[in-house]
C-alpha cells in the first residue's frame, strides 16, 4: 500500500520534531533551506509500496537531517 503525500509529510514532520526535541534544538532546526535530498526521498516514498523500502527511506531522511543539526 502506497502512502498519500500527506502522510509522508506528516510522518517527515514526527521525525523532526523527534530530532528537535533529542537534541533540544528548535523544530526549524535545518533553517531556512529545506534539504533538497530529504524532498527527493520523499518524492520516492511516495511512489514506492514496499514498506520495508519506504522505512528505509525514512531512516535515511533521519540521517540526513541528524546532519543538520
Amino acid at each position: 500500500m502506497k502512502l498519500t503525500r500527506y502522510e509522508i509529510e506528516m510522518k517527515v514532520r514526527d521525525i523532526v520534531d523527534e530530532i528537535a526535541e533529542e537534541n533540544e534544538v528548535e523544530k526549524d532546526f535545518y533553517g531556512d533551506c529545506y534539504p533538497d535530498e530529504v524532498m527527493k526521498l520523499e518524492n520516492m516514498i511516495e511512489l514506492e509500496s514496499n514498506e520495508e523500502e519506504r522505512n528505509a527511506m525514512f531512516d535515511e531522511i533521519r540521517e540526513i537531517l541528524e546532519g543538520c543539526i
